[in-house]
């Protein structure tokens, strides 16, 4: 059974990894995932970092850092998907994130570039 965070969560060994915001080639700002073991996006106002777009689910997906040292994306049963590097996840699935890999939540047409871990 699927659960939030999962048992593996740890505190992040990586405490400056963020995630770049792109859009159009732009950068638009840069949100500091280094600090909790988890961060949540969705449009919910309880997310940790609200997405307003409207193929964004309300619990769209999570970043969690593994006991292993890895950064992990896990899409939450999101109505429109999530994807790194175009590649679509399956849901309740953790996929490894590598540095400078790109994250797309839904329709939105913005990036999110992983940065901060080795």
């Amino acid at each position: 059974e699927f659960e939030l965070p999962p048992p593996w969560a740890a505190a992040p060994t990586h405490t400056r990894a963020r995630l770049v915001v792109e859009k159009g080639g732009e950068e638009l700002e840069a949100l500091p995932i280094g600090e909790h073991e988890m961060y949540t996006f969705g449009r919910s106002l309880t997310s940790d970092f609200q997405l307003d777009h409207p193929s964004v689910s309300r619990m769209h997906a999570a970043i969690v850092h593994h006991e292993n040292g890895g950064v992990y994306l896990i899409d939450l049963n999101s109505a429109h998907g999530t994807a790194i590097n175009g590649r679509s996840l399956r849901p309740h699935e953790a996929s490894l994130l590598r540095e400078g890999a790109s994250i797309t939540f839904g329709a939105s047409s913005r990036l999110y570039r992983l940065h901060g871990t080795p």
